[in-house]
């Protein structure tokens, strides 16, 4: 049943069954790796893996026993509990351990969204795919969110806590990949459906999606209205907890890209503050990349360098690719301010790299399409059209670690 590798635990809970108790799994699978029919992981000694051949064995026989539909069940509704708590805890500290489980078990997941896909009862389909869009989107696999988000939709299931859920992270990736007519769609339907729940924080969030839409569409004021007029209620830990925090980088981001620099470093060090408090990083890494742009406005060379590069680390964390983007984008106009024109025309090198992985470059905002070129333009005129351009197919060519790698180095 498992794509991809496996843990004991989940073996326990999956594979029991009939005269298999739970408590023998485990030395049954340390005979199986004595015997080289399960293999440990190469790099993750808690975790097994099954040759192919081995596992399509394995596959004959469950359906020759009639037993294939019940484990996959079980394998389905295993990572469906999984990915629920993921989406409970994740405005927490345990954050980076959510997205490293996400990612580790990505081959899994997607299996396991494919099975709930094809069952009647469209609700588990919709639960899971609020849940797993939500991660996905938030750890940087924002096409499998799309994808298992449009399929969840589709349908258009009935009202509920599931449905707004589903709406608004498929709205939130659709901002991520710059799609913005797409995402204002999206942030319709999610206010009419947070509007007819009792929850005023999903109401929140919703303006999270109004608010983000129309700042990428260059409509900042009415984005400032949007996004300020939201109510500050405790923060959760869930999902809409980090889209409450979302909420405040969309209004930072807004003031910034109006050019009001001291507004968007103070609602953006209350996002950092909360973000500590909360023991998180997506948003705060956001933020701390917004503290730099703020940095450099009034002249702080150094300390924007500094502060770009922890918001690269943060985003890097969480393999958070856009988020990556914007830091390189703005870690480049801290470096050429800071004298080093060859170094920051690879990072935008590196930069347009990652960018191609997320979708629209810049989030297609007028605005950051614009500042974009302005830093292009300034490294021109420092280093030359011939030595920028060397130094940018450079960095385009370097891979997203190596990119990352580079960008973090302290000089």
């Amino acid at each position: 049943m498992f794509a991809g590798g496996f843990c004991v635990g989940a073996a326990e809970e999956i594979c029991a069954g009939g005269p298999l108790p739970a408590g023998r799994i485990a030395a049954l699978l340390a005979r199986l790796v004595e015997q080289s029919i399960v293999q440990r992981h190469r790099t993750d000694p808690a975790r097994f893996r099954l040759l192919d051949t081995v596992r399509e064995f394995g596959a004959d026989w469950l359906r020759a026993l009639g037993e294939e539909h019940a484990v996959r069940l079980r394998h389905r509704d295993h990572f469906r509990r999984l990915v629920r708590q993921g989406w409970t805890e994740w405005n927490t500290g345990r954050q980076v351990a959510w997205c490293e489980r996400t990612l580790t078990e990505h081959a899994n997941l997607r299996a396991a969204m494919d099975c709930a896909l094809t069952d009647p009862d469209r609700r588990i389909a919709l639960g899971m795919a609020a849940d797993l869009g939500f991660l996905w989107r938030h750890c940087g696999s924002l096409r499998d969110a799309q994808h298992c988000l449009d399929l969840a939709l589709a349908t258009d299931p009935p009202p509920g806590p599931d449905r707004t859920r589903a709406l608004w992270a498929r709205g939130a990736v659709a901002l991520l990949q710059g799609d913005l007519e797409v995402a204002a769609d999206w942030a319709e339907r999610c206010t009419d459906a947070a509007d007819t729940q009792a929850d005023p924080v999903a109401v929140v969030a919703a303006a999270y999606l109004t608010g983000g839409q129309l700042a990428l569409s260059g409509r900042l004021g009415e984005a400032i209205d949007v996004l300020s007029a939201t109510p500050r209620l405790p923060i959760r830990q869930d999902g809409f907890g980090a889209a409450q925090l979302q909420v405040r980088v969309a209004l930072s981001f807004s003031h910034l890209l109006r050019g009001d620099h001291d507004r968007a470093r103070r609602v953006a060090e209350e996002v950092r503050e909360a973000s500590v408090e909360c023991g998180e990083s997506w948003a705060g890494a956001f933020a701390d990349g917004i503290v730099a742009q703020t940095d450099l406005a009034r002249g702080a060379v150094r300390a924007a360098v500094d502060n770009a590069r922890t918001a690269l680390a943060g985003h890097g964390l969480l393999h958070n690719t856009v988020g990556a983007a914007m830091a390189l984008d703005v870690l480049a106009a801290a470096v050429v301010a800071a004298g080093d024109g060859p170094r920051a025309a690879r990072l935008l090198g590196i930069g347009e790299r990652v960018w191609e992985l997320t979708g629209r470059a810049q989030m297609d905002s007028p605005d950051l399409l614009a500042t974009r070129r302005s830093h292009e333009l300034r490294i021109r005129a420092e280093i030359g059209d011939s030595a920028y351009r060397a130094a940018y197919e450079e960095g385009f060519g370097m891979a997203y670690e190596e990119g990352l790698d580079y960008a973090a180095e302290g000089r």
